[in-house]
């Protein structure tokens, strides 16, 4: 058994770092493929990181490397009597395969990318032993350390050539799939057939008034795409508890009243339909996360584990406003401009699209027309400019109360990065706090509404996958 107290060697593998230079000097055409794995940092042994970078620097403008060539290099920069020439002799006299050359390199790298998770281990420690009054500033700074790890390890650029033959398999796939939705369906027609469904590494800001129904429009995109599509759904709700995110799906699956689900007066067959609704939530994929406190630091990171444990396909985080910034000394307008590029990135990162819900200020109802602009977030920092698509949610009923468009809503799709802009209308029921196709009966790809009439909606369909 090791003692804790023993002196603890660095992980290294200088064999694998010599079997890599001499490999090289072998096979000078290897080192096109290696400086896509490691750089002269990732050696762990002075004197081949420097043998290293020159043999980059000669790579660099086209002169072949071997012992005269990287010895006439180092003897230029005074290096050569600090490594010594037998060493570089000594090099070129191993034998390895050259085949293996990457199997080296990437031997290389895993040893430096241990090394420097060591590193950062032994800095956040040192921070903690300190007992900093801002806990935050050490998350913060222990999150950005690890990402500069992860970020340095290399990935190989495409050439257009790759990129075709990738792109030429994406659009055979959807050629044979027929189907107008690439991406992920919000369930409401024809939003759909203008997005094309809400694509991955987009970001996605639904805004409007107090009252306009974001927080239903949300969960109503949730409940389409986890029950019509089965898809996994994560929820950030900064405003909301879980238990008032479950009585809105309940009233909008089941046609109960809010009020009723409240208050547990319930009449007729009422009852018998929110227990078949619960029965028929239990088995969808929808995961929610109540937390009031969070940083886009936390969500980041609360993101990425539900994305590794429960493979999330969507994720909704209401509401933007809510979260807190990072930096202390910046004024809000500039921590939601972090916030908004912060969840832009994790979009890119997790690979699937992000809906951020987003409060608007009062400007909007000092003027005769009340529907919502891009001009109404240039005030919220970048919002706009992170935003793949905006979305604004306008109900006239609010402002007129003899309004001709009562129980309907605008969808202002006021911001399209890759396709049209434009307005759809849908239904909004109040009382179950749940949008609607105008037109649910139309046969586009299914609805997860509630028909009166019969239970049998609340039976589990089978929906094509889009």
């Amino acid at each position: 058994m090791k003692s804790n107290n023993a002196v603890r060697a660095y992980p290294q593998s200088i064999e694998a770092e010599r079997a890599l230079l001499c490999s090289l000097f072998l096979d000078n055409s290897k080192f096109a493929d290696v400086i896509e794995i490691i750089n002269e940092n990732d050696f762990f042994d002075e004197k081949n990181a420097s043998i290293f970078k020159v043999l980059k620097e000669l790579y660099a403008n086209g002169i072949p490397f071997d012992f005269i060539t990287v010895s006439n290099v180092l003897k230029e920069k005074d290096l050569l009597d600090k490594i010594g020439p037998a060493y570089i002799t000594s090099i070129t006299e191993f034998l390895p395969a050259p085949a293996n050359t990457e199997y080296y390199a990437n031997i290389i790298k895993k040893k430096s990318v241990l090394r420097q998770l060591i590193s950062m281990s032994t800095e956040i420690a040192t921070m903690c032993y300190e007992e900093p009054e801002d806990v935050e500033d050490v998350l913060n700074i222990a999150e950005k350390r690890l990402f500069e790890v992860v970020s340095n390890r290399s990935t190989k650029y495409k050439s257009s050539e790759e990129a075709s033959e990738d792109m030429l398999e994406y659009l055979s796939r959807l050629k044979e799939r027929k189907s107008i939705i690439t991406g992920i369906p919000s369930g409401f027609i024809d939003l759909d057939k203008m997005t094309n469904g809400f694509q991955e590494g987009d970001l996605i800001i639904v805004a409007g008034r107090p009252g306009m129904g974001k927080t239903s429009f949300a969960l109503s995109i949730a409940l389409n795409a986890a029950l019509d599509y089965k898809k996994s759904v994560g929820v950030f709700s900064l405003e909301m508890s879980v238990r008032q995110l479950l009585l809105r799906m309940i009233s909008s699956l089941s046609g109960v009243d809010m009020g009723k689900l409240r208050t547990g007066f319930f009449e007729g067959n009422e009852w018998d339909r929110v227990v078949k609704t619960l029965d028929k939530l239990r088995y969808t994929k929808i995961y929610m996360d109540d937390s009031s406190l969070l940083s886009s630091i936390d969500i980041r990171t609360k993101a990425r584990k539900m994305k590794m444990e429960k493979n999330i396909d969507l994720l909704i985080v209401d509401y933007l406003q809510l979260i807190e910034g990072q930096s202390p000394t910046a004024n809000r307008t500039q921590q939601i401009s972090e916030i908004s590029r912060s969840l832009k990135i994790l979009a890119k990162e997790l690979e699937i699209p992000v809906i951020a819900l987003s409060q608007l200020n009062r400007a909007v109802e000092n003027r005769e027309d009340k529907r919502p602009t891009p001009a109404d977030l240039r005030e919220s920092g970048s919002i706009e400019q992170d935003a793949d698509i905006v979305i604004f949610i306008y109900r006239d009923e609010v402002y007129n109360k003899n309004s001709q468009d009562k129980g309907k809503a605008e969808i202002i799709i006021a911001k399209h990065r890759n396709g049209p802009q434009g307005t759809v209308k849908l239904q909004f029921e109040g009382r179950l706090a749940a949008f609607r196709n105008l037109n649910d009966n139309e046969d586009y790809y299914g609805s997860s509404s509630y028909n009166e009439e019969t239970e049998e909606d609340l039976d589990f369909e089978e929906h094509p996958e889009f």
